[in-house]
């Protein structure tokens, strides 16, 4: 018995540009949705928390230069634990800064699987804070800290700090679905599984890529702007 086969159009192994560039938009479009429904409120208010307590507390370390020093040394001291050094090459720069940076804005989102909704948001507050020491520390010299801001942090903190905000935002959400379904009446109507997928999602596709042109400006570009000034 002879068994026919149908010919059948052979469908493309691979997407073309085209289809690439369609399947990309979709899945930022997918995202730029979940940030509206999901991350928006808490995004902005780790926001707010975060720059009211950095004002604050510039404010308060400022008038004392003993405790700007010593702030500044422990500050030196993590950086140095962390292998952040002066006086290394640009690229050992770049890479040590996007690594820390990588594991704290995951540490953010991981942390969100404990049902405590205000963790996620202490990275934040932390990485915020050392920028007022910063500026405390270029205050108490008498330097331009004006200068310091807008060459030396500016650049590449803005875009870092959204990774960093972002971050903690998704980790609320997935606290807060992990909250729900734990202690909701309502509980079946949420999902961990999904929660934790969408927010992986959103840290590849979008926190990851922020981290990273983030190290790159603060590894190869504000060195060079910094030097302009100081």
């Amino acid at each position: 018995m002879i068994v026919g086969v149908h010919n059948q159009v052979d469908k493309p192994l691979f997407l073309t540009d085209k289809g690439r560039s369609a399947m990309l938009r979709d899945l930022y479009a997918q995202e730029w949705e979940h940030f509206r429904q999901d991350y928006k409120k808490s995004f902005w208010t780790i926001m707010l928390v975060s720059l009211v307590i950095a004002v604050v507390f510039y404010m308060l370390i400022v008038k004392n230069p003993q405790t700007v020093k010593e702030l500044l040394a422990t500050l030196a001291q993590a950086f140095e634990a962390k292998g952040i050094k002066s006086g290394g090459t640009s690229t050992y720069f770049f890479w040590t800064i996007f690594k820390n940076n990588v594991q704290a804005t995951f540490l953010s989102v991981l942390v969100g699987i404990i049902p405590l909704i205000i963790l996620p948001a202490f990275s934040a507050i932390i990485t915020i804070s050392t920028i007022s020491i910063l500026l405390a520390s270029v205050a108490i010299q008498n330097q331009p800290w004006i200068n310091i801001l807008v060459y030396g942090i500016l650049p590449h903190g803005i875009i870092e700090m959204i990774a960093i905000f972002l971050s903690g935002s998704v980790g609320i959400f997935l606290s807060l679905t992990v909250f729900r379904r734990l202690f909701s009446r309502n509980r079946h109507h949420y999902s961990v599984k999904k929660a934790i997928i969408q927010s992986l999602k959103t840290y590849i596709l979008v926190i990851l890529p922020l981290v990273l042109l983030a190290a790159l400006i603060e590894g190869y570009v504000t060195p060079i702007l910094i030097h302009k000034v100081v």
